[in-house]
């Protein structure tokens, strides 16, 4: 592999590693619940405890991330394997949550660097912008599935604390293989011009249906993934953490889709077109979730993960494109919305859930996946593309 290559890769594994750590708790959330003696709302604040911080860090980290070099950013994150190995050590609900915000505070400044280190023009010489994003999105479906299905099988098989100190040293390897490539990208400013403020506004306002776009359907996408354990155990009446975690197979064709915009781009015609389909089928699927069963919740979850994958995956490529030498805010601001989405969606559709149930959960869901398709026409009929 060319020195080029290996750095890409261990760029790329640090995106997917952060994921990790952002995810496991998921499958697990139902063994908390009986642990903690929590609701099911409750149970889900240890997801929302970690999304907070990452819906508000990254716009600083993307606004500092335009001046400065990439590796002060991820200098930080080796922070992020201490916290990881002291979740394995925590005894208590409250300590759990102060735990996973303290992750949650650093996980956007390796995910906001990886994503500029990424955008850089010269990196990853002969890949256009729309391949290394794609990679980047791939990169994070893989920790996204990965560390919920090791986290639901470690939980059955071994000891969920185990998984977490296991995670804490991969952790802990991969920041020192980072540091060299992290190093040689350099910042692009280094003074805070008026001008360069005027631009960066103008960039907001151009990405901002965007930006709520997918705020509004990585809500729904959190919504129904975080309360996907509790339908289940509903359904069947109990459910392992192995079965629990393998649910979540359907990130794989998250992967498929990513790494296969660019040709879907070609073959539809434009950008637009895929967003779109990629929104609606998202939504059609989202209303099939309503059928009792089990083994097609499963199955849904194939379709459900690709389309909402490739959206965002075509949204962060339409972002950078128009963020000129501004991708460091544009990136910041995009993570932001992204799991800003996350934040309400990991905890307020559980209130729907379990004050109504899954059905009125799935419609409220409906509502607001259909803002979100809103929202992207408005970018692109609007004269903002």
């Amino acid at each position: 592999m060319s020195r080029e290559g290996l750095e890409r890769f261990w760029v790329l594994t640090a995106a997917a590693l952060n994921i990790f750590v952002l995810y496991s708790p998921q499958p697990l959330l139902p063994l908390y619940a009986e642990l903690y003696n929590l609701s099911e709302p409750t149970a889900g604040l240890i997801m929302t405890a970690t999304m907070l911080p990452l819906a508000v860090a990254p716009l600083s980290y993307g606004y500092v991330l335009t001046y400065i070099q990439t590796l002060t950013l991820l200098r930080a994150s080796l922070l992020l394997a201490v916290f990881t190995g002291l979740t394995a050590l925590v005894q208590t609900f409250p300590q759990m949550l102060a735990i996973r915000f303290l992750q949650g505070m650093i996980i956007p400044a390796s995910l906001t660097a990886v994503m500029t280190f990424l955008a850089q023009p010269g990196r990853s010489s002969g890949w256009n912008l729309q391949k290394r994003m794609s990679l980047y999105v791939t990169a994070t479906i893989s920790g996204g599935f990965l560390g919920r299905l090791l986290a639901g099988v470690s939980s059955t098989v071994i000891d969920w604390r185990t998984y977490f100190l296991a995670l804490a040293a991969l952790l802990l390897l991969c920041f020192f293989m980072v540091r060299p490539a992290a190093a040689a990208v350099v910042s692009e400013k280094k003074e805070f011009p008026v001008e360069a403020d005027r631009k960066s506004g103008e960039i907001i306002l151009l990405c901002l249906p965007v930006y709520l776009a997918i705020f509004l359907i990585f809500f729904v996408f959190c919504g129904v993934l975080n309360y996907l354990p509790f339908r289940t155990i509903e359904l069947s009446g109990s459910m392992s953490g192995l079965l629990t975690g393998s649910m979540y197979a359907g990130y794989v064709s998250g992967i498929i889709t990513s790494m296969g915009a660019g040709k879907i781009i070609r073959r539809i015609g434009s950008e637009e077109r895929v967003m779109y389909l990629g929104c609606i089928a998202f939504l059609l699927v989202l209303c099939c979730m309503l059928l009792p069963q089990t083994w097609l919740l499963f199955i849904l979850l194939f379709p459900f993960c690709g389309a909402m994958f490739l959206v965002h995956c075509v949204a962060t490529a339409v972002v950078n494109s128009r963020a000129g030498s501004r991708r460091g805010l544009a990136s910041g601001i995009y993570v932001a919305s992204y799991y800003g989405g996350g934040v309400l969606g990991t905890y307020v559709p559980g209130l729907i859930f379990k004050g109504f149930g899954w059905a009125e959960m799935i419609f409220g869901l409906l509502v607001v996946g259909l803002a979100g398709l809103g929202m992207l026409v408005h970018f692109f009929r609007g004269g903002r593309a």
